[in-house]
């Protein structure tokens, strides 16, 4: 694992030439013709046929009741009003998606992971999962898929539990009853009778009421939110503050027991790892509002250097918003961009590649 005293090696140089921004568009009219219209329509036309699930906009308790059983702390109830409608990924981002957008295998030579096109993609940062949702979006656009207004990126920590509970209040979305986990998720106890020690391939366990597969257990699900311990509620939360040096997953795992699959659960991890054998990503489709880049004003150069960070992992999460927020802003510059791996080695985050489109390491 990376140790916060130690220097992160991610400094952006850019240099984009005059009005690379143009005036922010108007809100899109409703509707919209590409959301959904009723709970759990699919599609699949994207480049990678992954499959989405429409998540309608809808208010839920988010977070768990005092009296449940094997709650966290950190979980006490807040209200919560999700005003625009979602699509979610019906499956956690397999191998075979993740290759054809960024042209890796993390997980290749590690250990406790099954090698197969349908199982999950594991040994993933989050950088490097903020990254794949920004590359996936760059692609999308390019071919004429993804209107304006629309883009890739992990679901906020509430939109992630909405779609959990589907409509519940039990611990699990199809209820209370942990007898029947074993029907909806891969999780330790199963583990040890099957002798399984990796993520499943998606989709072989039951879903939940919408339809979303192995959402209560097969690898942990990295979400946009930093960490806080309480709870964020309101309307449309998502937790962007830079002073905490965590970030948040959810969902259940291969390798741990019954009460992390619990849909309240919440797991805070380091920003700046490389993830593990039971970490992973479920992609999430929204609508934002966004500004538009000028086709006519392309960036004339880029470069990634090293430097000696000693903010700890706090200037790594606010780099990695920045990171991403870059991969957006110029569509034509970032065509042919691939996205730098990074990988946690000797307790330094060094640069594995670097794709060509100008780019250099000093």
């Amino acid at each position: 694992m990376v140790r916060w005293n130690h220097a992160f090696r991610v400094v952006l140089l850019f240099c984009l030439s005059s009005k690379a921004w143009a005036e922010p568009k108007p809100a899109i009219a409703s509707p919209d013709p590409f959301a959904g219209t009723r709970i759990s329509q699919e599609r699949d036309d994207n480049g990678l046929e992954m499959k989405f699930l429409w998540c309608p906009p809808g208010s839920f308790t988010m977070g768990s009741p005092k009296d449940e059983p094997l709650r966290g702390t950190d979980e006490d109830q807040v209200e919560v009003t999700l005003t625009r409608g979602f699509w979610l990924g019906k499956f956690e981002v397999t191998q075979s998606q993740w290759r054809q957008v960024m042209q890796t295998e993390p997980w290749k030579t590690e250990r406790n992971v099954q090698i197969s096109p349908d199982n999950p993609a594991v040994w993933l940062g989050w950088p490097d999962a903020m990254l794949y949702c920004r590359e996936l979006t760059e692609q999308e656009r390019q071919a004429g898929r993804l209107p304006v207004g629309w883009e890739y990126r992990l679901p906020t920590e509430a939109q992630w539990e909405y779609a959990c509970r589907a409509g519940s209040k039990t611990r699990f979305s199809f209820g209370d009853d942990e007898n029947e986990l074993y029907d909806h998720a891969w999780y330790g106890e199963e583990e040890k009778k099957t002798g399984k020690y990796y993520a499943q391939q998606v989709g072989l366990k039951k879903p939940n009421p919408w339809g979303f597969h192995d959402i209560h257990g097969n690898v942990v699900e990295y979400t946009r939110d930093t960490y806080t311990a309480k709870l964020p509620g309101g309307v449309d939360p998502e937790v962007t503050d830079e002073s905490s040096n965590r970030i948040t997953a959810r969902g259940g795992e291969w390798r741990r027991v019954l009460q992390y699959c619990r849909s309240a659960c919440r797991q805070n991890l380091s920003p700046s790892g490389r993830g593990g054998r039971t970490l992973g990503l479920r992609v999430a489709l929204v609508r934002v509002d966004t500004k538009a880049p000028v086709a006519a004003a392309p960036m004339t150069s880029v470069a990634i250097a090293a430097f000696e960070n000693q903010g700890t992992a706090i200037e790594y999460v606010r780099l990695t918003r920045a990171l991403g927020e870059m991969l957006a802003s110029d569509l034509a510059a970032y065509a042919s961009l691939r996205v730098v791996e990074r990988q946690a080695a000797d307790d330094l985050i060094r640069e594995r590649s670097l794709a060509t489109a100008g780019l250099t390491e000093k």
